[in-house]
């Protein structure tokens, strides 16, 4: 991150079974991290995320359903990078209904992101 300048970075991980038995494909991030990359690819794990306030200056988030996401985002629309690690460190519990496991809870979620916090245009936020 200091090399880089980067006011984030997050690292790859992999998800594993409710009881930790066995872990899955290696989820990798983009080694650069972008406002528009980051709306198209949202799988950064907020457990993974380290944020450079040296580099930031004061952050505050706002109360939504995705408030790192929204983080992220604004500090991207800065104009600084993020740093993505591409070294397997974490380990992401997946749960029998949980949030994360409702793929169209969550696309709305981030549609709703889209269109709320961001102010992106309805056609925009549904591709």
């Amino acid at each position: 991150m200091a090399d880089r300048t980067a006011p984030f970075c997050a690292t790859s991980y992999r998800r594993m079974t409710e009881g930790g038995e066995k872990a899955g494909r290696l989820i990798r991030v983009p080694e650069r991290i972008r406002y528009g990359d980051l709306l198209k690819n949202t799988s950064i794990a907020a457990s993974t995320v380290m944020i450079d306030r040296a580099v930031t200056g004061p952050i505050q988030t706002i109360s939504t359903f995705h408030d790192d996401f929204v983080l992220w985002l604004s500090l991207l629309k800065r104009g600084l990078d993020g740093h993505g690690l591409n070294e397997d460190l974490m380990r992401h519990r997946v749960v029998a209904g949980s949030y994360s496991r409702n793929k169209p809870m969550m696309a709305y979620h981030v549609w709703r992101t889209y269109r709320g916090a961001e102010r992106l245009g309805f056609a925009y936020s549904c591709w």
